[in-house]
């Protein structure tokens, strides 16, 4: 703690004080401006009592710009897609609180913000998260005590239902893929009678299969241009039971690949697919030829497929969950009840048919 005399360029000067919040790492909190010794000393005397009873004085120097600034450094060794995502947040939609002291961002501004902010539930809901983490980032590193996102009211993010291709469809789509896109017709049929996640799909090795026991391996993902030797969770990593035809189909690929390599899924000149342009000239053309939209479904819900055959076939929902890879049963669940709920009402109608003849 010192007070002392600020010197400016004109020989004038002013007082200010210096307060040493911690040692290690060194942060120290200075203000000036005061223009007697006393009012410097009574002012470092309410500043003193604030830091002892949890107020932050950091907060009144560091603006939002700053702290987000530190937080994304933090977060270079994250995945692309993550960094793309935050950077979005914070370039595209956040700049209202950019130039703005991290102690006058307080939960009712945000909400403020919130209510005149004409953007997307979604994209309100990805800028609150973002910049929840930034302040929890804040709070760690003791430069704020409080998250003013922290339990803000947010809109409510409608999902949209998602479109599953029935068992006779995806039939239908692999036939006409096979006719259209033979390239394209292992892949495709391996996210059918696989659900795998779209990275997982594309990052698949031959020393992945077991033909020969009907089994595959998914411990590896490609996403954002990464070939990443890590899953999302430890559940996805996962040993998958594949269906005797999707074997056959597989070797068959193998024997026409034109190019050898340790991956299934490679372009013409022997890399890994751009999954970008699978789908636009691939995926999205099969899907306007069949029902005259191109953006009908995502090639993510190609998983759902997946979980509908399984139920068709009366697996149980547990068996289902270690197959698509999901940390737990709720998560099986929620993501496929529509689906469950149209297996339910067939089973009541097959009960109400055995019972009938009694």
């Amino acid at each position: 703690m010192s007070v002392r005399k600020r010197y400016k360029d004109d020989g004038s000067f002013v007082w200010e004080y210096c307060l040493t919040i911690s040692k290690s790492p060194r942060k120290q909190y200075r203000k000036s401006g005061f223009r007697t010794k006393n009012e410097a000393v009574k002012a470092e005397q309410e500043a003193i009592t604030k830091f002892r009873t949890g107020y932050s004085l950091l907060a009144e120097t560091i603006t939002f710009q700053e702290l987000a600034e530190m937080f994304l450094k933090k977060c270079e060794s994250k995945s692309k897609a993550v960094q793309r995502n935050y950077k979005n947040s914070m370039y595209n939609h956040l700049q209202y609180f950019h130039k703005m002291r991290l102690n006058k961002i307080t939960s009712l501004i945000v909400e403020n913000w919130i209510k005149e902010c004409k953007k997307t539930a979604s994209t309100i809901a990805e800028c609150v998260k973002f910049a929840k983490a930034v302040f929890n980032y804040g709070i760690k590193h003791d430069l704020i005590i409080k998250n003013p996102f922290l339990r803000v009211e947010k809109p409510k993010v409608v999902n949209k239902e998602r479109k599953r291709l029935t068992v006779q469809e995806a039939l239908k789509m692999l036939q006409l893929c096979k006719e259209r896109y033979p390239d394209f017709y292992a892949l495709l049929a391996t996210q059918i009678f696989t659900g795998v996640r779209e990275g997982e799909l594309l990052a698949i090795k031959w020393s992945d299969f077991d033909f020969t026991n009907g089994k595959l391996k998914i411990q590896r993902q490609y996403t954002s241009g990464e070939l990443k030797e890590s899953l999302k969770t430890s559940s996805s990593y996962r040993t998958i039971d594949i269906f005797p035809t999707l074997v056959k189909i597989l070797k068959n690929h193998k024997k026409q690949q034109p190019l050898l390599s340790e991956f299934v899924f490679i372009n013409s000149v022997g890399n890994l697919h751009n999954p970008r342009n699978l789908i636009q000239r691939r995926f999205e053309p099969l899907l306007e030829e069949m029902f005259g939209d191109r953006k009908y479904m995502r090639f993510y819900d190609l998983r759902g497929t997946y979980v509908d055959i399984l139920l068709a076939a009366g697996l149980p929902l547990k068996y289902i969950q270690s197959q698509v890879g999901h940390s737990n049963f709720l998560t099986t669940m929620n993501a496929y009840s529509r689906l469950i709920k149209d297996v339910n009402e067939h089973a009541v109608d097959v009960l109400e048919k055995t019972v009938s003849i009694l």
